[in-house]
């Protein structure tokens, strides 16, 4: 199991930011059920998926696995992994600081020109834990988040 510091020190050696969305579709190559966490099956699973056998040839990599963001249906799918991959083990619903940081990283890259006003209404008016039914509702992808659709 590679916990938190071993997936740290993985994002050194790929000379990627642990925040950077690209870790995001990382995991989601690798199907880690959890952040900052890669079980080894995941991790070999995800590598040989990827057609890496190193960290220099998925660090080669980087730049195509990022263009994948500007694909539709491979977005819906990370934002969709993004969901359960962000929530603590054992529940259900992601906290709204969480899931803000989530839509942030997520279209920190393509860019949702309302990202941040959408982040300041759910902090604002919602103050509640995140579904995700909620989550995957939302996505920007399908139009304006409902909730804003509702408020208009």
């Amino acid at each position: 199991m590679c916990n938190y510091a071993g997936v740290g020190r993985f994002c050194q050696d790929l000379q990627v930011d642990p925040s950077d969305i690209v870790t995001l579709v990382i995991s989601w190559h690798f199907q880690a059920a959890t952040m900052c966490e890669f079980s080894k099956d995941e991790f070999v699973e995800g590598m040989e998926e990827l057609g890496c056998n190193s960290i220099d040839s998925l660090r080669h990599k980087l730049p195509q696995l990022r263009s994948e963001l500007t694909n539709e249906k491979a977005f819906r799918d990370i934002y969709s992994y993004a969901y359960g991959f962000a929530c603590e083990k054992g529940q259900k619903c992601l906290q709204l600081d969480t899931a803000v940081a989530m839509w942030q990283l997520l279209f920190s890259e393509e860019g949702w020109p309302l990202v941040k006003r959408w982040c300041q209404f759910l902090e604002t008016n919602h103050k509640l834990a995140v579904t995700a039914v909620g989550l995957c509702q939302d996505c920007p992808h399908r139009g304006r988040p409902a909730a804003i659709r509702r408020q208009q």
